[in-house]
């Protein structure tokens, strides 16, 4: 078992003890190797370490296996709240039932959204189309689908553009509290007219 840091340098190697395995068995080796100095996996930097295993015949390489893993630290609870390798994370958002029926709702910070959770979305819209419409598949929501302003439902919003009659590019962007804006760039085409 050979252990690669994020840049792809060596920095840990184990052998387990050679076994005999029969045709079409399965065989487990289990190997504790330390790394000394982990670069630790963060929200600002995912390192991610790869440990590959090479199964050997008379001493040759016949097969390899790569997995990918970050090594951090967590902790959850209620006198640190939740924190990931000391650092505490504080957490946005809130658990809104009195919204969405038995459903929460939250989101972690630095953009990071757990998909039921419950955000203001404000589309704004430029170049060769307008806003139609806006939807998020709730039932229960009586908002009108002509504002571009929606909550997301089950972590997800719908905006509806309209083409205009010329063409060019219209461009989408999303915005909410606390999130990077997000913007979509389509083409418009001519129309083009219809068989009869």
């Amino acid at each position: 078992m050979t252990i690669l840091d994020p840049r792809g340098h060596v920095v840990a190697t184990r052998q387990a003890p050679a076994q005999s395995v029969a045709p079409g068995a399965t065989a487990v080796s289990a190997l504790d190797i330390p790394i000394t100095r982990a670069a630790l996996w963060s929200l600002d930097s995912p390192s991610r370490y790869t440990a590959r295993a090479d199964i050997l015949v008379r001493g040759k390489a016949v097969d390899t296996v790569t997995t990918k893993f970050g090594i951090r630290s967590l902790v959850w609870n209620g006198a640190v709240g939740f924190q990931l390798n000391g650092e505490t994370i504080k957490i946005i958002g809130g658990n809104i039932h009195h919204d969405n029926g038995p459903m929460g709702a939250v989101a972690l910070g630095r953009g990071h959204v757990v998909p039921d959770a419950a955000f203001g979305v404000t589309f704004d819209v430029a170049g060769a189309g307008e806003f139609a419409a806006v939807g998020n598949g709730n039932p229960h929501n009586v908002d009108s689908l002509r504002q571009p302003h929606r909550y997301t439902w089950h972590g997800k919003a719908l905006a509806i553009l309209r083409p205009a009659k010329r063409p060019g590019h219209v461009t989408l962007t999303a915005r909410a509290p606390g999130l990077r804006p997000a913007t979509l760039t389509l083409r418009v085409g001519r129309e083009k007219p219809h068989a009869r």
